[in-house]
């Protein structure tokens, strides 16, 4: 089954495309339609369409901008423009970032349906001559995101701030896709990475500087909770702070 995503602010479309394309007998997944950009960003990172129908005017996030922002994780998905404006600009955009096809308000049934069946024999076609089903295209972005998320940890772990939902939110991922990449990149997840440069930056404070406080230690590597700190110090070590600087 394809997975399908409908995003449209006009509850009487967006539900009259789900009904189409139900009673088409298509092979499609249809998830539960969005009412406006932000619930089809949430809507796209949990689904992950191969198929997305993306109204252009929404409430909130536009959809040329929710294209933007999701295309580093659906590489892939096939986006078909809805659009109640016959404008050059934006199917100019629309075709910027790769849409697979554009349509006018109101959505003419047959219309729809011969784009959906052109959209399906395009996935087709590229998972017969792509048999491990997994595009370049989204290794590359992968790597790409990994590499500077990678990065930015490396510089900033000590910011109390830096954790898994701030740093998915900062390069437009979801916290599922973020853990994958980095996994792969680190083998580890991201709290055990970000935990190892903590912890080894806290034992080389203490080892080396007589005057430092275990609680300023915990403050400097990231930690707003002492005892927290502490807890996760001796699973790391075997030692509690104090243990580890008179030792």
């Amino acid at each position: 089954m394809i997975r399908t995503v409908i995003a449209d602010d006009e509850r009487v479309i967006r539900n009259g495309l789900k009904k189409m394309l139900e009673v088409s007998d298509l092979p499609l997944n249809i998830a539960e339609p969005a009412a406006n950009g932000q619930e089809a960003l949430e809507t796209i990172k949990k689904f992950l369409p191969q198929i997305l129908l993306m109204d252009i005017n929404m409430p909130g996030i536009k959809g040329l901008d929710v294209i933007e922002m999701v295309k580093p994780y659906i590489p892939d998905s096939k986006v078909i423009i809805i659009s109640g404006h016959d404008d050059f600009k934006y199917a100019q955009r629309a075709l910027q970032l790769g849409a697979f096809d554009y349509l006018l308000k109101p959505i003419n049934k047959k219309q729809l349906i011969d784009v959906i069946k052109k959209a399906i024999d395009n996935i087709k076609e590229k998972d017969i001559g792509n048999v491990v089903d997994v595009s370049k295209s989204k290794l590359d972005n992968g790597r790409s995101i990994a590499n500077k998320a990678i990065e930015y940890i490396k510089e900033n772990y000590k910011d109390a701030e830096v954790n898994l939902s701030n740093l998915s939110k900062m390069f437009h991922v979801s916290e599922s896709y973020m853990t994958r990449i980095i996994k792969k990149k680190v083998n580890k997840s991201f709290s055990a990475y970000i935990t190892e440069l903590r912890m080894e930056e806290a034992m080389k404070l203490l080892s080396e500087r007589e005057d430092i406080m275990v609680g300023q230690v915990a403050e400097i590597v990231g930690y707003s909770s002492h005892h927290y700190f502490c807890r996760v110090f001796k699973t790391y070590t075997g030692l509690s702070p104090l243990e580890y600087k008179n030792r």
